[in-house]
């Protein structure tokens, strides 16, 4: 399986770490860049089977403002 997963803020300020469950790592950067009051993008993209998938968190303040979702294959996306 071969996945990437890279946490952007315009450049990019963290790269996650390898071979770690993509979303224990992502969501343990949320909460980083929470306590930081953090205002931006984190994005998260996966290529694994069954198909590329990507999400970009929104944040203004340290919370969460809104999000989208894309399963590529599936044509399916869901924003909030």
């Amino acid at each position: 399986m071969i996945f990437t997963v890279k946490l952007f803020a315009g450049s990019p300020i963290k790269s996650l770490e390898k071979n770690q469950p993509a979303e224990n790592n992502f969501l343990n950067a949320l909460r980083e860049l929470g306590e930081k009051k953090f205002a931006g993008y984190a994005a998260l993209s996966i290529n694994a089977p069954p198909g590329f998938q990507q999400a970009v968190v929104l944040m203004d303040g340290g919370k969460i403002v809104g999000g989208a979702f894309e399963f590529l294959k599936n044509g399916f996306e869901l924003k909030g």
